[in-house]
């Protein structure tokens, strides 16, 4: 089963909403919680840009957002984003180890990324562990055929990605 993701309305309530597009020629998800780019990714990826072919992505709107609540929490951690110039694809991660592994291979010229820096801000855990505040587990699959990772706090697409046989399910990456 092929599943590419949903089409998620952002609520108005959202303050920090992190917009999801569907690369659909390379198979791949970009993740961004600017206005500004994603604005900027919407307007060159538009069917009638004489570029669409380069910007083939299909806005996804947004299953998650970025930490704006319990900023004391001590699970407070940035995503950092990198970007693979020979694919064209960015990776997503919170946890520093592989950040900093990935920086490793990146000076050494063992792989084709340049680093982005952080983004936006998420809990590595459960910021409100004894009761359920405002927070959603986002979680994180990994697809060995397409060398790709994807990211949603839809339950649904939880299920359905498990159902693909494409995707293995990596657990909650971050709430």
């Amino acid at each position: 089963l092929i599943y590419v993701g949903d089409v998620h309305t952002v609520p108005y309530s959202a303050t920090s909403a992190v917009y999801r597009f569907y690369n659909n020629r390379d198979k791949a998800f970009f993740y961004t919680s600017s206005e500004d780019e994603k604005d900027y990714v919407l307007f060159n990826s538009h069917f009638d840009r004489p570029n669409a072919d380069e910007w083939p992505y299909v806005y996804q709107g947004a299953t998650f957002e970025a930490a704006h609540s319990y900023l004391s929490s001590t699970t407070l951690a940035p995503v950092f984003r990198f970007y693979n110039y020979e694919t064209g694809h960015h990776f997503f991660t919170v946890a520093e180890a592989e950040a900093d592994m990935i920086k490793g291979k990146i000076a050494s010229g063992e792989w084709p990324f340049n680093y982005e820096g952080t983004r936006f801000s998420v809990y590595s855990g459960d910021p409100t562990p004894d009761f359920q505040g405002d927070e959603i587990a986002v979680h994180r699959f990994y697809s060995d055929t397409l060398n790709r990772h994807f990211f949603t706090a839809d339950a649904e697409e939880v299920n359905l990605m498990k159902l693909t046989g494409v995707w293995d399910y990596e657990g909650i990456a971050f709430w």
